[in-house]
């Protein structure tokens, strides 16, 4: 997604956190692999990303959205669920698992590498839309009110990039630091 924006400067990836932050933003309810917010210039996708590598039945899979109802139901924002899979066969499962118990509530999308390489494109399918596909910037998705439970549309200091000025800084202060011998790596170092 960093890439993508890299080339196309109007997009841009405004928030990334990992499986740990997400579950702690969102009162432990859910634990995905990861939860983004990303941007077309236009219009902003909140979403949650559960990568799979194939090592889980699907039916655990399809088992992960009852903990994302649960959170939209208590306030949670309508993020949509896109399932990363391994290749179109195992996604073509999902999607029959899911046809088979519909989560109304939730927009869920799939891809595998067979749709292409960029997330930003035309490569998530819809649960439940036939065979078309959607860009990022295309899904269904609300941020909802914010709350204890739905952080919201991303702030300046949730970009993926912001800290990278102070870890800049820090590094620097600690170079000087350690050039006039007032730091514990030029001390330890001795």
């Amino acid at each position: 997604m960093l890439a993508h924006s890299r080339a196309d400067t109007t997009t841009a990836l405004l928030r990334w956190w990992s499986e740990r932050t997400t579950a702690n933003m969102f009162g432990q309810r859910i634990h995905p692999d990861g939860h983004g917010v990303w941007t077309d210039g236009t219009r902003q996708v909140g979403y949650f990303l559960e990568l799979d590598r194939g090592t889980e039945p699907i039916g655990k899979l399809a088992d992960k959205l009852s903990s994302h109802r649960r959170l939209r139901a208590e306030g949670g924002p309508s993020y949509p669920i896109l399932f990363a899979l391994p290749n179109r066969t195992r996604e073509q499962n999902l999607h029959r698992r899911l046809a088979e118990r519909p989560e109304p509530s939730l927009v869920v999308a799939t891809t595998s590498p067979e749709s292409g390489i960029d997330p930003a494109d035309a490569v998530w399918r819809l649960v439940g839309n036939g065979r078309h596909r959607l860009a990022l910037a295309d899904l269904p998705v609300s941020h909802g009110q914010p709350g204890p439970l739905n952080p919201g549309p991303p702030a300046a200091d949730q970009h993926p990039l912001h800290h990278m000025g102070t870890v800049s800084a820090i590094v620097g202060e600690v170079e000087s630091a350690s050039r006039r011998g007032r730091c514990w790596a030029s001390s330890s170092a001795s």
